[in-house]
């Protein structure tokens, strides 16, 4: 996935299980509680709602490749919401920016 490049302080990620990936062939990816990367595209909606870690802790990234659409993305962040989601974080490549500048 190529992150648009943007100016911003690194975001940590905490856990690679609350990741949601859109490549640029705008595939959605998500990796279950075994740590498997699973080709979501037609399930993203069930997944996250029968997801017990998003129930749980109702926060979700998203990393969407920069050539992904905007209806792809959007997808995803609407089945986040309706998940339940409260916490949702876009990821982009950051061009990092020095504290106090």
């Amino acid at each position: 996935v190529e992150l648009p490049t943007v100016r911003a302080h690194s975001t940590p990620v905490r856990d690679t299980k609350l990741v949601v990936s859109v490549n640029s062939k705008e595939r959605i990816f998500f990796v279950d509680d075994k740590g498997n990367e699973i080709d979501v595209t037609d399930t993203i909606e069930q997944v996250l709602r029968g997801s017990p870690r998003i129930q749980r802790e109702k926060e979700l990234y998203i990393r969407a490749d920069e050539e992904a659409r905007y209806g792809v993305v959007a997808r995803v962040v609407a089945a986040a919401r309706a998940a339940g989601v409260d916490a949702l974080n876009l990821l982009v490549q950051p061009e990092l920016v020095e504290d106090g500048k």
